[in-house]
């Protein structure tokens, strides 16, 4: 069980590094040109540990069953899927950077901030359907669309952007860097709270093995519902906030004010956590 443990826990840890890369959540620029390669890296560990937990958990499938472990294979058979995904897409999103690089394709923009405009339009539509909420974030410079994935950078100030040219007039950014280093309190805020989002994300394989071997051992997992239900809370509410935010429309601000409460309610169900499981408050 301990080398399906640590596996999953390898796995768990290096999905959550690329996504941390691909929004840019680290300071410093040292990564941004290396993105789609960051990305690759880490999706192949998560790929390959989840394919050896996939493995072992069926070789050991008697032992885990005996034992009452969540840690079968049908359940590692998900998370492995889950990490194929992001690693054939990480795969594609490579081949297309290398392509761009063979091809001459690569642009990179220096913007100061009275050179473009960034929009984010939110829709509940796709081809005139209903379809689900989605944000569509761009920069308009000249007579050029910048298509922007992942993080969106603050309006008005001076940008360095990464891209790949898509055709005339029309670029996909894969990364960006904030050339102006103003320190704000706002600024200091956003960047505390993303990295207790990013602690959360690292801890949550930790405690699934935790409550595996509470379980194991005959003890109460609904005890950490409330530390689960915290951190879905608090990652949820934090990530689809930083994704509508800056949207046009009433909808659009009514779902940034709902993701902000669901971030805020996070904090009583880590106290409830706290109270329950340290015996504190």
């Amino acid at each position: 069980m301990t080398s399906i443990y640590i596996s999953n826990i390898i796995s768990f840890e290096a999905m959550v590094l690329g996504f941390a890369f691909a929004t840019q959540s680290f300071p410093g620029s040292w990564y941004k040109s290396k993105l789609s390669l960051i990305q690759l890296i880490l999706m192949s560990i998560a790929f390959f540990t989840g394919i050896y937990a996939f493995v072992v958990s069926g070789k050991l499938a008697d032992e885990i069953s005996s034992l009452n472990s969540a840690y079968h294979q049908d359940a590692m058979g998900i998370f492995l899927f889950l990490y194929a995904t992001f690693f054939f897409g990480s795969i594609y999103k490579y081949y297309r950077y290398r392509l761009s690089v063979r091809d001459g394709l690569l642009a990179v923009f220096e913007l100061s901030g009275n050179e473009y405009r960034v929009e984010k339009e939110f829709h509940l539509m796709l081809d005139e359907k209903f379809y689900m909420a989605n944000v569509k974030a761009y920069i308009k410079y000249q007579d050029s669309i910048i298509m922007l994935a992942g993080s969106v950078p603050e309006a008005g100030g001076r940008l360095k952007l990464y891209c790949n040219k898509i055709k005339d007039n029309l670029y996909d950014c894969y990364a960006f860097t904030e050339l102006d280093k103003k320190f704000s309190l706002r600024k200091a805020f956003f960047a505390f709270v993303t990295f207790c989002v990013f602690l959360s994300a690292m801890y949550l394989p930790f405690l699934f093995v935790r409550v595996d071997i509470v379980n194991i051992n005959g003890g109460n997992p609904a005890d950490y519902s409330n530390l689960f239900g915290a951190i879905a809370l608090l990652i949820f509410g934090v990530t689809a906030s930083r994704i509508i935010k800056g949207s046009k429309g009433f909808i659009a601000k009514l779902l940034y004010v709902f993701c902000i409460f669901l971030a805020l309610i996070s904090l009583l169900y880590f106290y409830r956590s706290a109270k329950l499981l340290l015996g504190i408050f």
